[in-house]
């Protein structure tokens, strides 16, 4: 009767175990965001600041920030500047009679300028509950050893600023490949580039976006892009973004060609 009893108890568990390993699980989405950041300021900014942003991602589609609820602990230092808030949605498609799924999820980035040498905390709340990013501004140090664009050298020019905008060509150049070499200590994440080209009756700029670097590659050292060819008539927009191997820092890189814009 003891050997029955102890049977009838092991397969109890055992059933039990069974149904708790096929019970689903729901797993609350966590946002991903940067605790810390390491970003850096150009005195040649002084009078706007450094721009640059945080990304905030793996959000719900329910999950919101709102506007009213990111603060700078210290607004002389770091200066928040705008939401942005983008929906990705996947699709999955079946061939057997299983019902199609969808996910959509919320991805937010917060852009701030950047005013002087100091720390600050940026502060946000989705939903009910707040996070925090802990930020040092840093002075700005040039990440590029070379930046060869149609031919030449720019990395001189982003010596003391992380953007150059007398980049100019005359004529149509093909075949174009812009050779990017990182400074000791820094690495390249991301290269993308976007072309304006004017339309419509007034000839105004309109933007088309052509990615040349995977974000969520490896970081790389030394990076060349086929970019093909440069119309003289347009212009573009290089950016570079880099980190660095030491303090995570981050900076990004901008040059203009053919920008008729002067700022």
């Amino acid at each position: 009767m003891r050997k029955l009893t102890k049977y009838i108890a092991a397969l109890a568990m055992a059933v039990a175990v069974a149904v708790t390993a096929i019970t689903p699980v729901t797993v609350e989405a966590k946002p991903v965001y940067p605790k810390k950041l390491t970003l850096y300021h150009s005195s040649a900014n002084k009078n706007w600041g450094t721009y640059t942003s945080i990304t905030i991602s793996n959000l719900g589609k329910n999950d919101t920030i709102k506007k009213s609820s990111i603060k700078s602990s210290d607004e002389s230092v770091m200066k928040v500047m705008c939401l942005n808030k983008n929906y990705t949605s996947y699709e999955t498609q079946y061939f057997s009679k299983q019902k199609n799924s969808t996910y959509t999820y919320n991805n937010y980035s917060i852009e701030m300028s950047l005013l002087k040498i100091g720390k600050a905390t940026l502060t946000f709340k989705i939903g009910k509950k707040s996070y925090s990013s802990k930020v040092a501004v840093c002075n700005y140090e040039n990440p590029l050893k070379s930046a060869k664009i149609l031919g030449a050298d720019y990395a001189k020019q982003v010596k003391e600023d992380n953007s150059y905008n007398g980049i100019k060509t005359s004529s149509t150049k093909k075949n174009q490949s812009f050779i990017f070499k990182a400074n000791e200590n820094w690495k390249i994440t991301n290269v993308y580039i976007s072309e304006y080209v004017k339309t419509g009756a007034n000839k105004s700029y309109t933007s088309t976006h052509t990615q040349r670097w995977n974000y969520e590659s490896a970081p790389k050292s030394n990076l060349t892009c086929n970019v093909g060819k440069i119309e003289k008539n347009n212009y573009y927009a290089v950016f570079i973004k880099l980190t660095n191997t030491k303090t995570e820092g981050k900076q990004q890189i901008q040059f203009y060609i053919n920008n008729p814009y002067s700022y």
